[in-house]
């Protein structure tokens, strides 16, 4: 894996074209940018990108969860630590992560915890990504409960599959996702979708 570094007099290695491929060191204080809406502006455009803070001030890194940061060093970084965290983060990185792929869907590969929900509609199914972008493809319903069978996902409506890392609340008639948005469930799915969504969770 290759590393990107963006310290105070770095800021505009943001727009390198070929950023998925690396995991970037950001810097909370840079010159002409604050590091922690830096970094949120990257994972945003970039969900699948591993960011690394950095900081000389502790307190600052109070926030820096808000970036989705996988690790968070304190400057002077101690030489030891740092190689033992980044060959703890390397070996997290390197676990075989469930992907789709799909030419006539999308070029590139997606893993499936990057899926927020899929949706069966007007004979289409429509993939809602974290990163706001909606995929349409043409496969059933059917076909997709048997690929995700093994994984986090369930379903809450006859059309709707919800990828449950991403379920914040349950309610009556409705699934409350992180970012507030409601999906629906109906009687029928109910009591499996709570069930699974609680096995989930602990586990």
């Amino acid at each position: 894996m290759n590393s990107l570094i963006c310290d105070e007099n770095k800021a505009d290695a943001l727009y390198l074209k070929d950023l998925l491929k690396y995991e970037f060191f950001l810097d909370i204080k840079l010159e002409n940018k604050n590091g922690i809406e830096l970094g949120i502006q990257i994972k945003e455009e970039f969900p699948n990108l591993h960011i690394i803070l950095t900081s000389a001030f502790k307190e600052y890194l109070e926030n820096g969860y808000k970036t989705k940061a996988d690790r968070f060093f304190v400057k002077p970084i101690q030489e030891s630590l740092f190689k033992t965290e980044m060959k703890q983060l390397l070996l997290s990185y390197n676990k075989k992560e469930p992907v789709f792929y799909d030419p006539n869907v999308s070029n590139v590969r997606i893993p499936y915890k990057n899926i927020m929900y899929i949706e069966y509609m007007d004979r289409y199914t429509y993939i809602d990504l974290n990163n706001h972008k909606v995929l349409k493809t043409k496969y059933k319903m059917y076909e997709w409960l048997e690929l995700l069978k093994n994984l986090y996902f369930a379903q809450s409506y006859k059309s709707i599959l919800i990828n449950l890392n991403y379920v914040n609340e349950i309610k009556k008639k409705d699934v409350v996702l992180e970012d507030g948005f409601l999906l629906p469930l109906s009687k029928h799915f109910h009591k499996s979708f709570e069930q699974k969504w609680v096995d989930f969770i602990m586990h």
